[in-house]
């Protein structure tokens, strides 16, 4: 049997918030990764690459640690906006290191 304070936190996970505040969070989390696009253009387009490589590399872990989180809290805005951060930081990324 699960600990209650697993349980508390499973409970807290899974309980919906104002339907109006989820379709808003579910808005932002997708919106908000697409706002790298004008970063990605620069580096691919451009050839500009004077970003930092190490941070996008950094930020491409934090999401890919929150989209386990997600995944295990079977949370879809958490889910959404990582799975969209990954594939974003990994362009910037990937555009750092291998573009001219």
């Amino acid at each position: 049997m699960p600990h209650k304070s697993h349980q508390k936190l499973r409970q807290s996970t899974t309980t919906k918030a104002n339907p109006s505040l989820e379709k808003l969070v579910l808005f932002v989390a997708v919106v908000e990764p697409l706002m790298t696009i004008p970063q990605i253009i620069q580096i691919y387009v451009q050839h500009d690459t004077g970003s930092s490589l190490l941070t996008w590399t950094l930020y491409l872990f934090a999401s890919v640690v929150w989209l386990i989180y997600g995944a295990k809290t079977r949370s879809i805005p958490i889910i959404t906006t990582s799975i969209l951060w990954v594939v974003m930081e990994a362009a910037v990324a990937l555009g750092l290191l291998f573009v001219h």
